[in-house]
């Protein structure tokens, strides 16, 4: 692993949650306001965004990781608005590819029975309608890739300079990436095998017989657990990159 992203400092995000003062109420909030977005939409994400946006600003500082308080609500409340509307615009172009290919693909389905199935053109609208779902399908995934690559460092510079314009300011962060995407690399893997694991838990937890209708309460601690975890280890990330970046005018000295 790239420097600074080591076993033992895995380790030590893995369990940070579960250590410090008062994590478990803490947790236990954030595990509870998740658990409360199932039944009240949108508001109580934007509060644990906020958290999460607390997370990684507090990593890209240098602070060692521990569950702050939830206090000042406000703040949260602004802060998880910022994050929502940067994943939201990130991930636009991804959602457009594939609702609009799914909605081409059930206007094919729908088509058919209605024409003649004699007419060839009825057989060429379905394979225009199954041709457009499956490139908007390809095309779709691609760019959530490319979202989910450029996020974590838009999100973090959003944390760090309080501004959501700060998210859309490729020029400021693109280095930060580029110049350590080695290291964004090794966190985007950590994540998406914590990511994995914990969906491999919560799975056969819903296929078994005796915890199948305890799945709602053990995926929003779950969902906190990754999102705390998530937060640390992005804005540690962002921390070591930051102080690696060669400025331009610093890397060819007059």
């Amino acid at each position: 692993m790239p420097e600074g992203i080591t076993i033992s400092a895995v380790k030590d995000l893995l369990s940070f949650p579960f250590r410090g003062e008062e994590w478990a109420t803490r947790f236990v909030i954030g595990a509870a306001l998740i658990f409360a977005s199932f039944f009240i939409p949108i508001l109580p994400l934007i509060l644990v965004g906020g958290y999460a946006l607390d997370l990684i600003r507090r990593g890209a500082r240098g602070e060692a990781p521990a569950l702050p308080a939830w206090s000042d609500w406000g703040r949260l409340a602004i802060d998880g608005l910022r994050a929502l509307v940067a994943v939201f615009i990130y991930t636009l172009p991804s959602l457009v590819c594939l609702l609009g290919s799914t909605a081409v693909y059930l206007v094919g389905i729908i088509w058919v029975p209605l024409g003649d199935p004699q007419d060839p053109a009825t057989g060429l609208i379905m394979l225009a309608a199954l041709a457009v779902f499956m490139v908007g399908l390809g095309l779709g995934m691609l760019l959530w890739l490319l979202a989910s690559a450029v996020l974590p460092v838009a999100t973090s510079h959003l944390a760090v300079r309080s501004r959501l314009g700060a998210a859309f300011q490729v020029g400021e962060w693109w280095p930060i990436l580029w110049q350590n995407k080695a290291t964004w690399l090794a966190a985007w893997v950590v994540l998406a095998g914590l990511y994995t694991l914990v969906s491999l838990v919560v799975t056969l937890a819903y296929y078994s017989v005796v915890l199948c209708c305890l799945v709602p309460l053990l995926l929003a601690p779950a969902a906190f657990y990754l999102l705390a975890v998530a937060g640390a280890l992005i804005g540690q990330t962002y921390r070591m990159s930051t102080a690696s970046v060669v400025e331009p005018a610093q890397a060819t000295p007059a």
